[in-house]
């Protein structure tokens, strides 16, 4: 769709031109002589092409009022890229031109002093595993880092990605999208992108480690009989653990004779040793009481609940 305006007033809103091609001014809008005003808001004009003007031409007599547009990726095989502007008085403010940068030459004629920036946030910028932070992409400000007084076309589209989680796509609803990181398992920093036309800002999220360790499995498996008396006990947990505030309470006890034996334990990676200071009973039953807060990973987590397991001893 492309409009040619002789006379009178012109207000163009909510509308799309995309792909307009004009042998001569205006792709999308040519406003004539003979006072013909015109005031475009919220309109969406994409890859549109004219000799000059590639998406708006402004006679000599015409006035015109541009505001709140996305202009993107129009061309003009003289000069003016996007606009193109012959008359005195014209405003072109507050508009989107596809990145941060402004128009940078596609318009002629009159001195663009104010455009949309975007911007983009993270709330919270700090999330555990499997936690949720609200993404926002901002187009309410301009380069003077203040509201603009408007918003553009609602349906922008806005690419958003992540190394760490997974976030989807958005549209944009009075200026704003917004989109969800959604951590996952994996602890680190997410970087979060921001694609909108040739426009992409980053910013990050930290992803703390809230996933407590697990025990993967034992050295004697639990309720196992016909154990060595005097072979070391072993636990593996699911990552690497330290010593924490209730490691001497790790125990070993007969429950044959209802009493503790002394051991001696140390950690190496995502093991847990534990040897018994004298040779076990024979057919004497053994359990191994580890505390919730005797052991954490690197991170500062415990275990969810204190763990045990028991073995039968050989004769």
């Amino acid at each position: 769709m492309s409009i040619i305006q002789n006379d009178g007033p012109l207000t163009v809103n909510s509308n799309t031109f995309t792909n307009n091609a004009a042998y001569n001014d205006g792709g999308a809008i040519e406003n004539l002589k003979n006072t013909a005003d015109l005031v475009a808001t919220d309109n969406n004009f994409v890859s549109n092409t004219a000799y000059w003007g590639g998406a708006i031409y402004n006679d000599v007599s015409g006035t015109a009022n541009i505001q709140f547009n996305r202009i993107v990726g129009n061309s003009a095989v003289s000069t003016g890229k996007a606009i193109y502007n012959a008359a005195t008085i014209f405003s072109v403010s507050n508009n989107w031109w596809g990145s941060n940068n402004g128009p940078q030459g596609d318009v002629v004629g009159t001195i663009v002093s104010s455009w949309v920036i975007l911007k983009l946030s993270a709330s919270p910028t700090s999330i555990g595993n499997n936690g949720l932070s609200t993404i926002t992409a901002d187009l309410r400000y301009n380069n003077q880092q203040l509201p603009s007084g408007g918003s553009l076309p609602d349906g922008i589209l806005v690419g958003f990605t992540t190394n760490l989680g997974t976030i989807s796509q958005a549209y944009t609803n009075n200026g704003v999208a917004t989109s969800t990181l959604i951590s996952g398992k994996t602890a680190g920093l997410a970087s979060i992108y921001a694609s909108l036309d040739n426009q992409i800002l980053n910013t990050t999220v930290t992803v703390k480690d809230t996933i407590p360790p697990k025990v993967l499995k034992t050295s004697p498996t639990n309720k196992k009989t016909g154990v060595s008396k005097t072979s070391t006990i072993y636990i593996k947990f699911s990552e690497n653990i330290k010593s924490s505030t209730y490691y001497n309470n790790i125990k070993v006890k007969n429950l044959t004779t209802g009493k503790y034996v002394s051991i001696h334990k140390s950690i190496s990676g995502t093991d847990l040793k534990i040897k018994t200071s004298s040779t076990r009973r024979g057919h004497n039953w053994y359990e191994i009481i580890i505390p919730k807060a005797a052991i954490k990973d690197y991170a500062g987590n415990k275990l969810a609940a204190t763990y045990t397991f028991k073995f039968k001893t050989k004769s």
